[in-house]
């Protein structure tokens, strides 16, 4: 399955937001966090003690946050190349 048509995931309790007018040029977001909602969350996500997240900008200039769900294909790892000796 391609990146491209996998359903994205993104977190419960994570909200970003607009900065207020008056912020700074570097403040890019607002985020706020339902701390009962993202801890389900996160640990329905987790895989070895870690979610990974992706940081987003959404066609409209908005930000968001998806779960990465990308998983290495065992199948693909490279298997260690012999080294021949030079003698």
């Amino acid at each position: 399955m391609s990146n491209d048509t996998k359903e994205k995931v993104f977190l419960d309790g994570l909200l970003f937001k607009p900065p207020n007018n008056e912020a700074p040029e570097w403040v890019l977001s607002k985020v706020s966090m339902k701390v009962d909602e993202m801890i389900a969350s996160l640990k329905n996500h987790e895989s070895n003690g870690w979610v990974n997240l992706e940081l987003k900008k959404g066609q409209k200039g908005n930000y968001y946050m998806e779960v990465d769900t990308w998983k290495p294909d065992p199948s693909k790892r490279s298997q260690p190349k012999e080294e021949k000796a030079d003698f």
